[in-house]
């Protein structure tokens, strides 16, 4: 499905997707993601092609019911583009995306509380009843 952009960024995010499917990678999801960013230039009233550091943190605010590995994905195809956005010589601010490894530990220590682990964990760990 072609999506269909309506911000300043419109031509640059489907010339960016162009470009990753050429390449040869399936970037399905990256329309979705970055028709955020489209949404968010278009009822901010951007004018002026770059990323801001203001568009960059309101665009990595968690949004609600949005797991900690969905929004990764998300800030990580926003990342994609904004370097894009630079290759093509559009200054713009490059946020830091968050290293994997804290995501992950910070997703088990949630798991750890969560009561079916518990649950599980204790039934796996159980010396076994004679």
């Amino acid at each position: 499905m072609t999506r269909i952009y309506y911000s300043i960024y419109g031509p640059l995010i489907s010339k960016f997707i162009a470009l990753k499917n050429s390449l040869g990678y399936q970037y399905k999801d990256a329309g979705g993601a970055l028709s955020l960013l489209d949404r968010l230039a278009q009822n901010n009233d951007i004018i002026k092609i770059g990323v801001t550091k203001e568009l960059a943190d309101e665009y990595s605010l968690k949004r609600p019911n949005e797991s900690e590995k969905t929004r990764y994905n998300r800030i990580q195809i926003f990342c994609q583009f904004v370097q894009f956005l630079c290759d093509q010589g559009i200054r713009s601010y490059e946020p830091r995306l968050q290293n994997a490894a804290d995501l992950l530990s910070r997703t088990y220590f949630q798991l750890k509380r969560c009561p079916l682990f518990l649950c599980l964990r204790f039934i796996v760990t159980s010396p076994p009843q004679s």
